[in-house]
């Protein structure tokens, strides 16, 4: 009996800069793919992160803000909505939970959009106060990554239980830009660019203890910017 040939279809969203693309891989065996362009759409700036749920495309677009994508039809995606940038502020990466937007600002410091309608999305607050890249959310406490010039190189805690109105808890400096955040359990993993990457003990959410970093001794000069964590 000759092999079963098994067809998977997966989507794959890249983003690029001043646009997006929908890629297709169709995979007739384990071994062979093919990877086919459906749609792009231009972002009118960077495009630098994107999340999708459900029937929409979610994009923070650097200088160009933030913009959503009805991806129902994955051939012809179109924006439903867009909110302008604000003078100081750069989107970069950003978190999606229950329908609302933590996005890393840069200038603009923390920005937050509720996307209860997707179609259209209100903003709740710019919270400024330092050169922020990447946000992590522990029920009302937010971490963000900061960065870019001294002395914002740091990790700020921030309460957001009245979300309209954050209060700023604490700052933890770091020796480079925090560019890139991810939290696992009671752990905070943060890429300090050319620092490696530093651990900090979050068992008290207001309180991060410093555990150490890791450097790679074979290539100290590695510049650290994203990392995944699987566990």
């Amino acid at each position: 009996m000759g092999k079963k040939s098994i067809s998977i279809f997966l989507f794959i969203y890249l983003v690029l800069v001043n646009g997006y693309v929908i890629h297709g891989a169709r995979m007739e065996t384990s071994q062979d793919g093919e990877f086919i362009e459906l749609a792009r759409r231009s972002t009118g700036g960077d495009a630098y992160t994107v999340k999708v749920e459900g029937s929409y495309c979610y994009l923070s677009c650097g200088y160009s803000g933030f913009r959503i994508f009805d991806i129902s039809n994955l051939s012809a995606p179109y924006q439903v909505a867009h909110i302008s940038q604000s003078a100081n502020g750069y989107a970069h990466q950003f978190i999606l939970e229950d329908n609302m937007v933590f996005i890393g600002n840069g200038y603009g410091g923390i920005w937050i959009i509720n996307c209860t309608n997707p179609e259209d999305p209100r903003v709740i607050t710019e919270y400024d106060h330092d050169y922020s890249w990447d946000i992590q959310l522990i029920e009302d406490i937010i971490y963000a990554g900061n960065g870019h010039i001294q002395p914002q190189e740091s990790i700020t805690v921030t309460n957001i239980s009245k979300i309209a109105n954050p209060v700023h808890i604490k700052t933890i400096l770091t020796d480079d830009d925090i560019t890139d955040l991810k939290q696992v359990n009671q752990r905070l993993y943060a890429a300090s660019s050319m620092e490696g990457l530093l651990i900090f003990d979050i068992t008290n959410r207001t309180d991060p203890v410093y555990l150490g970093k890791y450097e790679d001794p074979e290539n100290p000069d590695i510049y650290l910017v994203s990392f995944d964590i699987i566990e």
